[in-house]
């Protein structure tokens, strides 16, 4: 049985793909709009790599095609995404350098579409629980793997999205420590 591919979304300073063997850069077209993807290998498991800003940080983030880049990596057959973040926090435990395996979201964007089942699709009207956003199989993977690096993640994390390019205001910032968030961005 061949594993499918892992994707892995990054974004800013997440350029460089000398670590991915047999590197193809393709093209994928979905039914929103294309989206730039390379394929590889890392570390021998197959890997879908997608920058989310796109090749050299060219789309600004209130412009991210989010569902045409999630469906590419679907079509592919990646079954599991991991996404690393760079943003600063607002949690006063964690120093420049902590890492942080996510367990929850709050989305406080406005303008972004927020869900792929709009009702125009072959599966009509659909509701999503997202009562446990990120997957625990993945996020123990993702703990075990950092633990056995010597680079340790710590477990649990409320990431708040805002809507870009602007960063958010220091009431903004108050608000998202009100209601729980470690990080913003």
């Amino acid at each position: 049985m061949t594993r499918p591919p892992l994707a892995i979304v990054a974004g800013t300073g997440f350029y460089d793909l000398e670590a991915l063997e047999d590197r193809v850069e393709e093209t994928v077209d979905t039914r929103w709009g294309p989206a730039r993807v390379t394929r590889g290998r890392w570390h021998g498991l197959p890997v879908v790599f997608l920058t989310r800003h796109g090749p050299g940080h060219t789309v600004p983030p209130h412009l991210v095609n989010y569902r045409a880049n999630i469906r590419a990596l679907a079509d592919l057959g990646c079954e599991d995404v991991v996404a690393v973040n760079v943003t600063g926090s607002i949690d006063p435990e964690l120093v420049p350098g902590d890492l942080l395996c996510l367990d929850d979201f709050l989305d406080l964007t406005r303008q972004r579409p927020l869900t792929f089942f709009d009702g125009s699709g072959p599966e009509g009207v659909v509701h999503v629980d997202v009562g446990r956003p990120y997957h625990p199989e993945v996020r123990r993977e993702l703990l075990e793997a950092g633990a056995a690096a010597g680079h340790p993640l710590r477990d649990g994390g409320v990431y708040a999205a805002f809507e870009g390019p602007r960063f958010e205001t220091a009431a903004e910032i108050r608000l998202a420590r009100l209601a729980g968030a470690t990080s913003p961005g």
